[in-house]
């Protein structure tokens, strides 16, 4: 009996954190990577993740601009997204909770929040 791993898209322009997100949800997830936030709603329609990592400050588009976009299109305004950033400011994180997500995490990365993070966001 195969059972089916839940797949994260990790949105995020720094490779080192995309790298340590890896890492922390390695085993239990099928990770996808995007570097940028277009790759990332590409990915996203391609895909259909179970749920988004996505980072706050990139260049282009940043995670607003993203989350704003997936929140807009129907087919994927209902997978869930959890911020992973640097910007730690109560300001941020209201701003961040109004454009939809359903969590958001500041850097530097706790292994243990991250896993409680994402397994609650894929509970709901």
């Amino acid at each position: 009996m195969t059972i089916d791993k839940k797949q994260i898209l990790i949105i995020d322009d720094d490779f080192m954190n995309i790298r340590v997100l890896s890492h922390i949800l390695d085993g239990g997830y099928d990770i996808l990577t995007a570097t940028n936030g277009k790759r990332g709603i590409e990915m996203a329609h391609e895909f259909f993740p179970d749920l988004i990592l996505l980072d706050i400050e990139m260049p282009e588009m940043d995670g607003y601009e993203v989350i704003a976009k997936l929140k807009e299109d129907r087919k994927l305004k209902n997978i869930p997204v959890l911020f992973v950033t640097g910007n730690n400011a109560a300001d941020d994180e209201w701003r961040g909770l109004q454009a939809g997500a359903v969590g958001y995490i500041g850097k530097p990365f706790h292994s243990g929040l991250i896993r409680r993070e994402v397994m609650e966001a894929l509970a709901r």
